[in-house]
């Protein structure tokens, strides 16, 4: 399964941005940056194919998948958390990392530790907005996401709540993150 089969692609506004390098050069949309007014949304066809991928890409990473999780993201992708200080992560990763591999190695760690507890992790992603992307064939998206942790016997328990923004690209008939800004609500 090499994700959802699709052939819509978003049809992108005119922008001057350029991909980001870092949280400070970052092309996610913001309240502050992302485009005003319906004509910036994309097409229904669209919001549809994108809804898709995140429902593929996060089942990936919450039934363990996460080498293939991790092949949804470009080969130079960045994956950045914005977080309260002194946060560790699995695998006693960075809060921002750079690259498919690295972050690869950051969700295997996190797959492995749950596994080891016994702890299934669930992610809910909602009210995304969609927004034609700084490029052609790129999207920007933001969205509300929560983690929802279930010990072996236990009720569930609210791990997290945060913000994502991303910048998405189509290659090979899917999506793709480039780049993805999640920050956690306890640091906004």
């Amino acid at each position: 399964m090499s994700g959802p089969a699709t052939t819509q692609t978003a049809t992108p506004t005119t922008s001057t941005a350029t991909p980001a390098t870092d949280a400070a050069t970052s092309t996610a949309a913001t309240p502050e940056t992302a485009p005003l007014g319906p004509e910036a949304l994309v097409d229904a066809a669209t919001y549809a194919d994108v809804l898709n991928f995140y429902a593929w890409q996060t089942q990936l990473l919450d039934d363990g998948h996460a080498d293939r999780w991790a092949l949804t993201f470009t080969e130079d992708a960045v994956f950045g958390q914005r977080t309260s200080p002194g946060r560790v992560f699995s695998g006693n990763s960075p809060a921002e990392r750079r690259g498919r591999e690295v972050i690869a190695t950051s969700a295997r760690a996190g797959v492995e530790r749950h596994a080891q507890d016994d702890v299934v992790r669930r992610h809910w992603i909602g009210q995304v907005a969609i927004y034609a992307g700084p490029q052609p064939g790129t999207v920007q998206t933001r969205f509300y996401a929560l983690i929802v942790e279930t010990a072996r016997g236990q009720r569930p328990t609210f791990h997290l709540s945060t913000t994502g923004q991303d910048v998405l690209v189509r290659a090979e008939g899917t999506w793709l993150v480039q780049e993805r800004w999640i920050t956690h609500d306890d640091a906004a």
